[in-house]
């Protein structure tokens, strides 16, 4: 018994080690991930008003708040993305979220107040909601502009690989079980008698 309680504390020091290790990882790459998703938005809506036209007009879109309007009304934001246009005097023009994000109404005032500053850009902890990361984009048409924050809420990503390690904990647990069980059953068979016997040939010579 005491072989097979050590072999099983190995087993489970060794197994905790891996799990709290992907764990971090998983975290780390939801972050990544956020961080990611933010620049991909930001470079798409930069691409998007200097190529796109106006669908009333055909033409170039003479007006950035027209221009927000039109694309906010044309995107469907991802999972924990928000996506927030105001105007250049801070009107709020439109606003698209995906699942698992919260309204700009649920982001503390100082949050609030760092996403929509006009070309910011970071990563912020807000009560209630979470780590955030953000970056606001200036968007230039005709003479005009405006703003879009594109905000992704790390909560989202995070119950993804909460869940993720939830499972790795649950197949860590299995297979602590599973070695404990064919530990425990190997030390209960009954040992074979190792002693060297006598060979024909010296027992017909003792004899």
């Amino acid at each position: 018994m005491l072989e097979t309680g050590r072999v099983v504390g190995v087993v489970a020091a060794c197994l905790a080690v891996l799990v709290m290790a992907a764990s971090l990882a998983l975290r780390s790459v939801a972050s990544t991930a956020a961080v990611d998703t933010v620049e991909r938005v930001a470079a798409e809506i930069m691409l998007f008003s200097q190529t796109a036209v106006d669908p009333a007009t055909g033409g170039a879109f003479q007006s950035a708040d027209r221009f927000i309007e039109v694309y906010l009304s044309q995107r469907v934001a991802g999972r924990g993305e928000l996506l927030a246009g105001t105007s250049n005097g801070g009107e709020r023009l439109a606003l698209v979220r995906g699942d698992g994000a919260h309204d700009l109404s649920a982001i503390s005032d100082e949050a609030r107040l760092q996403v929509l500053a006009p070309g910011s850009a970071g990563t912020t902890s807000s009560a209630g909601v979470g780590a955030i990361t953000w970056r606001n984009v200036k968007v230039h048409a005709g003479d005009t502009r405006g703003f879009v924050a594109v905000v992704v809420f790390h909560a989202a990503e995070s119950a993804a690989a909460a869940w993720s390690a939830f499972g790795l904990a649950a197949l860590a647990v299995l297979a602590l079980v599973a070695v404990g069980l064919t530990t425990w059953r190997v030390s209960r068979r009954p040992r074979r008698d190792r002693r060297a016997r006598p060979s024909g040939g010296d027992a017909t010579a003792l004899a």
